[in-house]
């Protein structure tokens, strides 16, 4: 189960990574920049969503193939997801209800932080 969640999340971040790197435009747009977004937000764009989402692809990708990297990648998965959920928690009293799409997302990142503590938990108790 730890492997194939894993490799799941490989996929997915992996997916997100190259649609991210070859569309800023578009993620831009999602959150209502389109209108005012410079090469310099063009770029961080990039980075932040295509390349952190790339390592983080990589790093589950080694995780759901070598056993010694399992417990790195998930620790790596709940805390970057458990953090976006806590500051996504903590801005709803700062920014209001935010759109369906991030809501989808905040799910999501809940999902995963839950399911990661799920496998850290059998990772322990396999020992």
């Amino acid at each position: 189960m730890v492997r194939a969640y894993l490799i799941l999340n490989a996929v997915l971040y992996g997916a997100f990574a190259a649609y991210a790197f070859l569309n800023p435009h578009l993620i831009a747009d999602g959150l209502g920049a389109a209108e005012t977004i410079t090469s310099d937000g063009l770029y961080e764009l990039r980075g932040v969503y295509g390349g952190v989402s790339f390592g983080i692809a990589v790093l589950c990708l080694l995780g759901g193939l070598y056993a010694k990297y399992a417990r790195p990648a998930l620790l790596f998965l709940l805390a970057y997801t458990g953090g976006y959920v806590v500051a996504r928690i903590f801005a709803l009293p700062l920014d209001g209800v935010p759109s369906a799409r991030l809501i989808g997302f905040s799910a999501f990142e809940l999902a995963t932080a839950l399911i990661s503590a799920l496998c850290l938990t059998r990772l322990a108790r396999a020992g």
